[in-house]
């Protein structure tokens, strides 16, 4: 993980100095200056990761983390974005200055380059003059998102979907201290599941439970029941949680018993009280992995299906109307194994970051940042000691 951190915290900054020049410079007079300059990018994160790309690996890690990749943009694919939107952004200054207009043998290529890497709805015509070199970027990644999406089978179609998820890559950018401190093992793990790289040699027996078959992927570990290893992982996401809704004073009260008549169940893994219109709010997690059989058809081609569906058939069917019955208000709060949150979760967070900003001063969007840091560092953690526990042979912890 510290790896990791001096790799963004050097490499990465490189990368925006390279895009500076990019900036200033037709991008087909850097053409293969770029192209070395990516390649020890990769080279770099490969050492890290201990491993090479695949294919389908390097497109993804080239995408920004917003669409599931690792935010290492390939500066390449990128410098016609940086010069157009830099050249339209300074050409009425220049021509105020100069007294004339500002012209450059090079737009034309560089809107040539453009436009063959995005949609065509995103395409650039003169005198249209392009917008920021965000939005620029961002209709790249667009276009490289789909294309990976549609060339691959169904199994890394899913994987992409759920990797693009809101917030699911929020580990990838959070700072390597106190919760979100993973270890080398751990983020070399959790970085290989995000890019579809196989962890294990081949299938083989789960060495927890000695009855299901280990995909390559890893991806067993986080359903097999056998070691504890699920409570645990959820009760690391509720403690998270009730740490917060402490910070933000709402006085939780973890795992209360008895609110169901007749029943030792417990809805309830935090009650808020007084939440909303003087309602208690139940708030109930679970994780559930959007790749085994009974999510995968329908997570290749629907954002959030998996944890939408076990909230749905699982929890509020079983719950919902027994809690509400009681006085009280029900929030299922189910996350994908990549990140990925629920319906009407985002709208929880969104309140509690607002309290805790309110008491403490903070910048209410730091504040969001953190708890989407935390929780993903903490989940991606979990997931990868479940697998790193399942090693056929423990002798060899090299993945």
């Amino acid at each position: 993980m510290h790896s990791l951190h001096f790799f963004y915290c050097y490499f990465v900054p490189a990368s925006a100095k390279w895009f500076g020049t990019s900036e200033q410079c037709p991008p087909d007079l850097l053409s293969d200056s770029c192209v070395h300059f990516d390649e020890i990018i990769i080279q770099g994160f490969e050492n890290i990761l201990g491993c090479g790309l695949p294919v389908f690996s390097l497109s993804q890690v080239c995408l920004s983390t917003k669409l599931g990749g690792a935010g290492l943009r390939a500066s390449k694919t990128h410098s016609a974005a940086a010069y157009l939107s830099s050249f339209f952004a300074s050409s009425s200054l220049v021509e105020t200055l100069l007294c004339k207009p500002c012209v450059s043998i090079h737009i034309t290529s560089a809107l040539l380059q453009y436009n063959q890497q995005v949609s065509t709805t995103n395409q650039i015509h003169p005198p249209t003059a392009p917008t920021s070199q965000k939005d620029l970027s961002f209709a790249i990644d667009s276009e490289c998102f789909n294309t990976l999406a549609s060339s691959s089978n169904l199994l890394n179609k899913a994987r992409i979907l759920c990797c693009a998820a809101p917030h699911a890559g929020a580990w990838i950018r959070a700072l390597p201290f106190l919760r979100n401190r993973l270890s080398n093992l751990e983020w070399s793990i959790s970085m290989k599941r995000w890019l579809g790289i196989p962890v294990f040699e081949k299938e083989h027996v789960c060495v927890a439970c000695n009855k299901e078959a280990m995909d390559i992927f890893g991806n067993h570990a986080i359903v097999c029941s056998t070691k504890g290893d699920r409570i645990k992982r959820h009760n690391a996401i509720r403690d998270c949680f009730f740490d917060f809704c402490s910070a933000a004073a709402w006085g939780p009260v973890k795992e209360k018993p008895f609110l169901l008549p007749g029943s030792c169940e417990r809805p309830a893994d935090i009650l808020i009280p007084n939440y909303s219109a003087g309602k208690d709010l139940a708030v109930d997690f679970a994780v559930t992995c959007p790749l085994q059989s009974a999510y995968l058809h329908e997570a290749a081609n629907t954002s959030l299906y998996a944890c939408n569906k076990y909230a749905e058939d699982i929890k509020l069917a079983k719950f919902q109307n027994r809690v509400q019955l009681e006085g009280l208000d029900y929030l299922p709060f189910v996350f994908e194994s990549f990140g990925g949150l629920s319906m009407d979760t985002e709208s929880f967070i969104s309140k509690l970051a607002t309290s805790i900003s309110h008491r403490f001063g903070d910048s209410r969007h730091v504040v969001l940042a953190n708890i989407f840091q935390n929780v993903a560092c903490i989940l991606n953690k979990s997931i990868a000691r479940s697998i790193s526990s399942r090693f056929p042979d423990f002798s060899l912890h090299v993945v």
